[in-house]
């Protein structure tokens, strides 16, 4: 609606971010500096961060939100086959269908045009949503290998990274916009929101693996559709409220799996299995 240059958007969200997160590590004495080991994960989850941010901005302009979406949302799975050769993690008969089904929620609700609406040629552009998807696993990738830091440092930086590269754009001749009240108060909420969700994300990645935490992501177009009906009025149909469900519990599967250790049934503790292991070979 407001059209807002995406390098000053970038500026605004990188702000928020900073303010938020560098006010909640002076009130905790948590330090700037990190040790040297963390240097290369956070320079490249900065770039993939910024990467993922413009190619999503560029992308939009150029397709629909629903045909860019189909394409972005991919990237669950290029996080999880980048997380099984980097990090060695495994999934689940469970993780895996939940993951999948999960997906082909997402496309029942977003209902992109070239599946649904059988759109006679591919815009090229969409290429861009592959790519943000690309950037977007990089970045789940690097969370965990600094998921040792408090989570206000890694989005400390990536937002210091956000005003920079915000800074860089407007020097090289992009064009800035004049906002009125409704529009800055708009961007206000989606930025704070924006922040609160990179430090969900980061804490999330910190304390579970991709192939749970990356899935789980797509909750986001399930509640994003239940806002849109409430709030906006939007149309809806019986197979985006079907996607709608099928994404729910999807989702609740693979948060369960955690507790199951992978099953649909909770396992039995260790100490247990190895008593009916000990019981069966005394037989």
């Amino acid at each position: 609606k407001y059209h807002i240059p995406s390098g000053q958007l970038l500026g605004f969200i990188g702000l928020s971010g900073v303010i938020i997160n560098g006010s909640l590590m002076y009130k905790k004495g948590i330090p700037l500096t990190m040790d040297k080991k963390y240097h290369l994960a956070t320079l490249i989850r900065v770039s993939a961060a910024t990467a993922s941010l413009y190619s999503i901005a560029f992308g939009l302009s150029k397709t629909s939100i629903s045909d860019f979406l189909a394409v972005f949302f991919l990237y669950p799975f290029i996080a999880i086959v980048f997380a099984r050769i980097l990090l060695k993690e495994t999934m689940s008969w469970l993780q895996v269908v939940a993951t999948c089904f999960s997906f082909i929620a997402v496309l029942m609700v977003i209902q992109p045009s070239f599946i649904f609406k059988s759109a006679k040629e591919t815009n090229p552009y969409l290429i861009f949503g592959l790519l943000s998807g690309v950037f977007a696993s990089v970045l789940s990738l690097s969370t965990r290998y600094t998921r040792a830091l408090p989570i206000y440092v890694p989005v400390f930086y990536v937002s210091s990274g956000f005003i920079l590269t915000s800074l860089l754009s407007c020097s090289f001749g992009q064009a800035t916009k004049t906002l009125d009240a409704e529009a800055f108060l708009m961007i206000l909420v989606m930025c704070v929101l924006n922040t609160c969700g990179q430090m969900t994300m980061v804490k999330g990645l910190s304390l579970e693996k991709i192939g749970i935490a990356a899935p789980i992501g797509y909750l986001r177009v399930f509640f994003g559709f239940i806002v849109d009906i409430l709030w906006f009025g939007r149309a809806f149909n019986i197979i985006s409220v079907c996607g709608v469900l099928v994404g729910l519990l999807c989702s609740t599967l693979l948060a369960l799996s955690k507790i199951t250790g992978g099953g649909l049934l909770p396992r039995k503790p260790s100490y247990e299995i190895a008593r009916l292991d000990s019981e069966i070979s005394e037989k």
